[in-house]
């Protein structure tokens, strides 16, 4: 037997892994900084331009909830460097087009029989999102409907949309990579094949209203050791967020039970991964990113409308038509109140 005389190799490793790390966490700390301070100053000159609170927040949000932050930011200074003079109308232009584009996932398309058949038999009785509370309360069951995380058109001929613009925008806030994923798993749902389950989950009407608007997100769970994979059994957990303030009324889950607006947790399983599989964990990531965009669409153009108010009420049950007319009249004078300030009063109803 011959005895080595070198040093420990795992100690040399550890410290070698320990230099290494050191050696490179400046450069690492630098990089982290540069990218910090070019959102930074692309914050600060969106917040400079002279657009309407939501529209600054619309614009901060279309880095903030991108896959690389630092290339979004990056697209914007340049629609601003694009003309000084100028700077509104080009933001407020590729408002439009982000619009447009975020848009195209409110659609809501057709489910062949069979699919749905399918997504009923992984998800039924009730629906995928059902949260079952501890309390002697069964609520009457809601109808159900499958539901699409994203719908398939919304690549459809958006390489010829608005002059390639919308596919720009597309790839600079999900990455090339990822449109080209999502366009190969959209691409390979041929028609009644289970891989189509991928982008399918089982909704109440209401649910899947508030979710195509964007008024829900879902995320999965930062901790993942709850989830369950033996091949038999296929088991990820998710929570469900409510954006405000749009009023929370009439949401139902399937199982009858009202959704409080809280955070929520449920889960989504199948027993038979292969024929059932459970919809995409990329296809719900790419949802979230733009439920923050479809919202403060909505709220804007609520602001422009004039937020609605109750029509029911006991002061209008005492004064009948009096009340109405002064909240008419009241109504639309609020309409005059700059959209800055009625942001503000929104946001503290």
């Amino acid at each position: 037997m011959t005895t080595s005389t070198s040093p420990n190799p795992d100690k040399t490793s550890s410290s070698r892994t320990n230099t290494t790390f050191w050696s490179a966490s400046p450069t690492w700390i630098e990089h982290i900084h540069n990218i910090m301070a070019t959102i930074d100053s692309v914050n600060d000159a969106i917040s400079a331009a002279d657009l309407s609170p939501t529209e600054h927040s619309l614009l901060k949000h279309f880095i903030k909830e991108a896959v690389e932050p630092k290339l979004a930011a990056q697209f914007i200074q340049s629609i601003i460097d694009r003309d000084k003079n100028n700077i509104e109308n080009n933001l407020r232009r590729f408002k439009r087009d982000w619009r447009k584009l975020a848009s195209r996932l409110t659609v809501v398309e057709p489910i062949s029989k069979p699919l749905d058949a399918s997504v009923r038999e992984r998800d039924g009785p009730y629906c995928t999102m059902s949260m079952f509370r501890e309390n002697n309360t069964r609520p009457v069951p809601r109808p159900v409907e499958s539901a699409h995380v994203m719908p398939p058109s919304f690549l459809r001929d958006i390489e010829s949309a608005e002059e390639g613009r919308l596919l720009r925008t597309l790839e600079t806030f999900i990455s090339t990579p990822n449109v080209d994923r999502w366009n190969a798993l959209l691409s390979g749902q041929i028609q009644d094949n289970p891989i189509a389950l991928r982008n399918l989950w089982l909704l109440s009407p209401s649910v899947h209203k508030a979710f195509r608007a964007g008024h829900i997100e879902v995320r999965r769970s930062v901790d993942d050791s709850e989830d369950v994979d033996t091949g038999a059994l296929q088991l990820e957990t998710y929570k469900l967020a409510y954006k405000y303030p749009e009023p929370l009324k009439d949401l139902f889950f399937g199982n009858g039970f009202h959704f409080s607006g809280s955070l929520e947790w449920f889960e989504i399983s199948t027993t038979n991964p292969t024929g059932l599989p459970l919809p995409s964990k990329f296809l719900f990531d790419i949802h979230r990113r733009f439920t923050t965009a479809l919202h403060l669409f909505s709220i804007e153009d609520q602001m422009h409308r004039g937020w609605p108010k109750t029509t029911s009420s006991i002061l209008q049950k005492l004064f009948g038509s009096s009340i109405t007319i002064f909240k008419r009249a009241f109504h639309n004078l609020w309409l005059w109140v700059p959209d800055s300030i009625r942001l503000r009063c929104y946001r503290h109803m």
